[in-house]
């Protein structure tokens, strides 16, 4: 019986699905349908449209082990202002309740412009006829039209006692709730409460769409739903309901999951582009970005994908002003309600034709090229059209366009501009490709790629009219994800279970570190990851005294790549082939069944080639030939597990550094079989060591081991 797994993504415009041999990764079928914004059941309508079509399609002896969809219904409720009112119940006692009493009192809150997340705060002592007054206070909520709850407790992330409390009566009564200590592990009771007012002012619709979406799908289906995460990975449908908010951004983190999975990208910049906007992420040592979500100028405790939009697309329309091309976008030919020229027949586009300005919308001020022709027909000048002329545009992208059509409406333009059609096009993408490029440069400084190959990748309908010109500026490699008009749907289909668990710890100790490590490990598996697939990536941020643990795992084991093993020979070339071969030598320094680590050396001149300086890059590469891991400047060692311990206790010792705050501990990775272990951000030696002792202990004491020293 061939397994299958199912992504779903609900797009703005529509809603695509596609269904993935889980063995092989192949896509086998593929469905679309508008997306249903205003059908009775909201977007869920199109969610099981989609899914039952997509299933007409699979042969009999498909078994569907997993179905996963993105969702935009969180951010436009947020946006639109769609939410509803919340109770907030808080509880302390004596100085404490003074304190609670200020820090969970949260005001209106702004999510967009002009729109509000309104509330009412009660307060109750957590000592003196608690569960009475709780009752009594979500009695004044309904009075005061709340739909949702809130419990705030100080210290709940130690002893939510208290909150579970108030939600299990908010429960009885007849209220949706959720905690502050369901938001975050972290102290700051003012920060999780405005993050929880947030996440429970979505709870009533997202909690309704859920419910109609899960009831929709469970027809001859024993898969559990899943839903995307804002930070690439997906959770159950029952955490959805606890923590809707973590689904912001849910589509451009599902384009990620594709790149990370799919694509099999390192490090890159990932720019997903669709009729109107181009989002653009950072993926670093095979992780994409995270930060912590900002709602209307607000600071959460909730982790979102750091993704950053442009309106440039494949439609983006030309502003023009005096006769000269001013910018480009951000209105589209979509919102013009206008064809592309590039995919208007010849016929259809007709004769004598005259460049026009016209505003998209009825309050525009300024004034966007168009076409019209003796018929009064107008077609949009477009990013896709520039592109297809220049050739960037090639016969296999979903982009493609009608050549001669293009050509026949850039040359009724040049007696307006005075140029060629090929200096007229080239214009359009250097205006276009100017704020794109601006925000890469961006992520590539704030995450600090220094001495990485990093390379861009498209995905996205629109991707081949930006991503080629852009690397081309740029002086970057890049690629076009495989599909990459359904990319979004893919990386729903290939996306991991994720769980991020932190924790407000002073020097923690290795205890401290293993039991969030085990929190977040546990908490994937009971979501439906196999034990066994589970990886877990532990930070240590000394600075603000936190422990953080991110859990991956899959429902079940899949060869998860289309790529095929290379030969060693092959490995060697690819590796030429990526790091380029001018001034640049590679030498093999340790390999395995799984993985081949290589010292990449580069030798530039500096002062008009008087002097020369060498750059060194430590590479793991797998039977792929996808590059795992970049690590600058390190070190490589190799040991075997009877010896590891003393080995990696003189490696730390040989790298450690001094400065103002003392001795300075910049980490290690390890590489052991199958496994990469990740201990850049850990701090302190023996955190380091424990940790490496406690994941070794399933290895023979004769296995190889390779140390790469920061």
């Amino acid at each position: 019986m061939k397994k299958v797994r199912i992504g779903i993504d609900v797009g703005g415009t529509f809603t695509h699905a596609v269904a993935i041999d889980n063995k092989t990764l192949e896509i086998i079928a593929y469905a679309v349908t508008p997306t249903t914004h205003n059908a009775k059941e909201g977007v869920s309508a199109g969610v099981v449209k989609v899914f039952d079509d997509i299933k007409a399609k699979l042969d009999k002896s498909c078994e569907i082990i997993f179905i996963a969809h993105s969702t935009t219904q969180a951010t436009n409720a947020l946006l639109e202002g769609d939410v509803a009112k919340v109770g907030i119940i808080a509880t302390g006692h004596g100085a404490e309740g003074l304190k609670v009493k200020i820090d969970a009192d949260i005001p209106q809150i702004e999510v967009s412009p002009k729109k509000y997340i309104s509330s009412s705060f009660f307060f109750v002592d957590s000592e003196e006829n608690f569960k009475n007054d709780v009752v009594k206070s979500l009695e004044d909520c309904k009075k005061n039209n709340c739909d949702c709850i809130v419990a705030a407790a100080p210290f709940s992330v130690d002893d939510p006692t208290k909150e579970i409390l108030i939600k299990e009566q908010a429960s009885i009564k007849g209220f949706q709730s959720c905690g502050t200590h369901e938001m975050s592990g972290l102290y700051g009771l003012r920060a999780r409460t405005k993050t929880a007012v947030i996440n429970a002012s979505i709870l009533p619709k997202m909690v309704e769409t859920a419910n109609m979406t899960e009831k929709g799908l469970a027809k001859g289906n024993n898969s559990n739903l899943m839903v995307m995460r804002s930070d690439g990975g997906v959770m159950s449908i029952d955490e959805m309901r606890k923590r809707p908010l973590l689904t912001l951004l849910s589509g451009p983190a599902a384009g990620i999951a594709a790149a990370l999975a799919y694509v099999r990208a390192t490090d890159a910049i990932f720019l997903e582009t669709g009729g109107t906007s181009t989002d653009i992420t950072a993926i670093k040592s095979g992780r994409s970005m995270i930060r912590s979500a900002v709602i209307g100028g607000h600071i959460t405790y909730m982790k979102t994908l750091d993704c950053r939009t442009v309106g440039i697309a494949g439609g983006s329309m030309v502003k023009v002003k005096n006769n000269k091309i001013e910018s480009v976008g951000p209105r589209s030919a979509h919102i013009a309600g206008l064809p592309y020229l590039a995919f208007t027949s010849i016929e259809k586009l007709g004769n004598n034709l005259k460049p026009i300005l016209i505003k998209p919308l009825d309050n525009d001020s300024d004034e966007y090229l168009a076409l019209e022709n003796e018929k009064g027909d107008k077609f949009a000048i477009t990013l896709t059209c520039a592109s297809n002329l220049l050739g960037y545009v090639t016969e296999k992208d979903y982009a493609f366009g009608n050549i001669d059509s293009i050509k026949k409406g850039f040359k009724s333009l040049e007696k307006f501009f005075n140029k060629t059609s090929e200096n007229i096009a080239h214009d359009i993408m250097k205006k276009a490709s100017k704020p794109v490029c601006d925000v890469v440069t961006e992520l590539l400084k704030d995450y600090d790629f220094e001495g990485r190959k990093v390379i861009l990748i498209g995905g996205g309908g629109g991707t081949s009219a930006v991503v080629p010109y852009v690397a081309e500026t740029m002086k970057m490699e890049y690629k076009t994800s495989e599909h990459s008009e359904v990319v979004s749907a893919i990386g729903a289909a290939m996306a991991m279970i994720r769980e991020t668990v932190e924790k407000n710890i002073f020097n923690p100790t290795p205890k401290d570190i293993e039991d969030v490590k085990k929190s977040a490990q546990d908490a994937v598996i009971k979501m439906g990851a196999v034990p066994e697939s589970v990886d877990v990536l532990v930070e240590v941020d000394s600075q603000k005294n936190i422990v953080r643990a991110v859990a991956s795992g899959s429902i079940e084991f899949q060869s998860r790549d289309l790529a095929q093993d290379l030969k060693p020979e092959e490995i060697d070339e690819t590796v030429k082939k990526y790091f380029g071969t001018e001034n640049i030598s590679s030498e093999l320094l340790f390999k395995n069944d799984f993985y081949r680590i290589y010292k990449v050396t580069k030798i530039s001149k500096v002062f008009f080639g008087l002097f020369s300086t060498k750059k060194i890059l430590i590479a793991i590469v797998d039977s792929k030939g996808t590059i795992r891991q970049q690590i600058p400047n390190g070190s490589f060692y190799e040991t075997d597990k009877k010896t590891a311990s003393n080995k990696i206790t003189e490696i730390l010792e040989k790298h450690r550094e001094y400065g103002d705050a003392g001795a300075i501990t910049k980490g290690i990775f390890v590489v052991v079989k199958h496994k990469i272990f990740d201990y850049s951000s850990i701090g302190a030696e023996d955190r380091i060591l424990s940790m490496v002792n406690k994941e070794l202990e399933e290895f023979s004491d004769e296995e190889k081991i390779s140390v790469i020293a920061l």
